[in-house]
């Protein structure tokens, strides 16, 4: 079974995120650290939580891997391409500036 135990400085840490406004899913796992080290299992914290035991025991390995950072997802994908947006930004104003009606798949196409 994994527990998490926390040291004072860590504890207070998360105290002070949960009173942070976040994101339903950062609060969840952060209340799965927060029972673990008041030694729930994950069973039983995915049974309060409505989720499953390995969601559970995943988060709290990648807490005590990561620590708080563990507690956000990580952002999958490339980088978004800046450049590449702003062409078709611009390309799409010049297009709705002129004096016709457009249909979505006609400026798709242009």
């Amino acid at each position: 079974m994994i527990l998490i135990e926390l040291d004072k400085a860590t504890r207070d840490e998360l105290k002070a995120l949960r009173r942070q406004e976040l994101p339903p899913r950062v609060r969840h796992r952060l209340e799965m650290v927060l029972l673990s080290s008041v030694a729930w299992s994950p069973a039983r914290i995915a049974t309060h939580l409505g989720c499953c035991a390995p969601t559970v025991r995943s988060l709290l390995k990648g807490f005590l891997a990561r620590g708080a950072a563990a507690l956000f997802p990580r952002r999958t994908g490339p980088p978004p391409d800046l450049q590449r947006r702003e062409q078709v930004t611009q390309v799409l104003a010049s297009l709705l500036a002129q004096e016709r009606t457009w249909t979505s798949r006609q400026l798709a196409t242009a």
